[in-house]
């Protein structure tokens, strides 16, 4: 699987994410994946009022793979720290995995691993307390 990311974040555009900032928002048609190459992130997924915090990626994951090849976001990424990124958009990353079946198969065991990750997530979610977004108003 380190291929699949070397190779996606050799086509990356460098980005900067600044503390607190959304890389993607569930709901939201998939533009691109993401390689963190510094700072944290954090996947949450949101019902209604509640936010549940899932997991924390570092450097060297990769985020938004499937979203990429399903065309929407499924759960919403933040910015812990400052962050360096390497943005790939969605055409880059099908264009990739059409040219080699071997990335290809990388990219169906990752994204199937996150997927079971996922759902063991859910299931410990229903036992998780939620945390309630902060609601900033603007003066």
């Amino acid at each position: 699987m380190a291929n699949l990311i070397r190779k996606l974040d050799e086509l990356a555009v460098d980005a900067s994410v600044s503390r607190g900032s959304l890389l993607f928002h569930s709901g939201t048609p998939a533009s691109a994946a993401f390689v963190v190459r510094s700072g944290r992130v954090v996947l949450v997924w949101q019902a209604s009022d509640q936010v549940y915090p899932m997991c924390v990626h570092g450097p060297g994951s990769l985020l938004g793979l499937a979203s990429t090849l399903n065309g929407q976001y499924t759960v919403t990424a933040k910015a812990l720290d400052d962050c360096d990124v390497g943005y790939i958009p969605a055409d880059r990353v099908v264009a990739l995995l059409h040219s080699s079946p071997l990335l290809t198969l990388e990219a169906m065991r990752l994204t199937a691993a996150d997927s079971a990750r996922m759902r063991s997530m859910g299931s410990d979610r229903k036992s998780a307390s939620p945390v309630t977004p902060k609601t900033h108003r603007s003066s």
